[in-house]
């Protein structure tokens, strides 16, 4: 897929767009639906996905607003305040920065994305990814998730702070001190009505920007944690070069 318009120009085409859906639901108070359906129907969000300089380049976030709303013929009802001035991006402004750079990258309609990502969706993805690189965002839109589970970004923290802190200083953090690479885990113990129960372990890695997750499970392998060395071989070989990498013990093996 050829790009609509040179790479050179994505950095202010994604900071535009970005402050475009930052000033409509932030500043102007629009609601999300409402100014979601102006955008996506507009005149404007074609020609900036065709590339058009005045689009893309030639406007600020407050202009390609008032534009949306003028061809929709929705001007009326928009007060025009001031953008305020932001220590840093808000939720609404990395949606915008990254569906920007998703429309670019992969070539297809806004409201395509939007189709398959409603922008309520996008939002719900900034606490996991918006440290990440955008590319993570087109991957997601590529293979999007079942359900995204909206939760806020305190209560995300705690959580993978505490996945963190099992394998630094929690129960399997002796397995892990041989893992190649920063990773969390869960343990879990899902009982079956009889004396041993099934041992469940989840884990991903980096910790910090995930690009492998995964799940051992073992019927009547009891205690979850009985499983991390296991998950530490299976990181550990996914993470290692082809040259160095070892079969990973017990691969194919029934534990009793």
């Amino acid at each position: 897929m050829i790009p609509a318009y040179d790479e050179t120009y994505l950095p202010d085409a994604m900071a535009n767009l970005a402050g475009a859906f930052d000033y409509a639901l932030n500043d102007c108070g629009l609601p999300v639906g409402l100014f979601m359906d102006f955008f996506a129907t507009s005149e404007a969000a074609a020609l900036f996905g065709r590339g058009t300089p005045k689009y893309v380049c030639g406007m600020s976030g407050e202009e390609l607003v008032a534009e949306i709303m003028r061809q929709t013929g929705w001007a009326r009802i928009l007060d025009i305040p001031p953008a305020a001035l932001r220590a840093g991006s808000t939720p609404e402004y990395w949606a915008g920065w990254v569906l920007a750079y998703c429309q670019w990258a992969r070539g297809v309609r806004f409201s395509d994305i939007l189709d398959v990502l409603p922008f309520g969706d996008i939002v719900r993805l900034y606490p996991a990814l918006h440290e990440a690189d955008e590319s993570r965002f087109v991957d997601v839109y590529d293979e999007p998730p079942a359900e995204i589970i909206d939760i806020e970004p305190e209560n995300l923290q705690a959580v993978l702070q505490g996945m963190r802190d099992l394998v630094v200083s929690g129960s399997v953090a002796y397995y892990f001190k041989d893992c190649v690479v920063d990773a969390a885990a869960k343990t879990g113990t899902a009982q079956t009505g009889g004396k041993v129960s099934n041992g469940v372990f989840v884990a991903f890695a980096p910790s910090d920007d995930p690009q492998i997750a995964l799940a051992v499970v073992i019927e009547k392998g009891g205690s979850g944690g009985a499983l991390a060395s296991t998950a530490v071989q299976i990181l550990n070989a996914y993470f290692t070069s082809v040259d160095e990498a070892k079969a990973v013990v017990g691969e194919n093996m029934l534990i009793q």
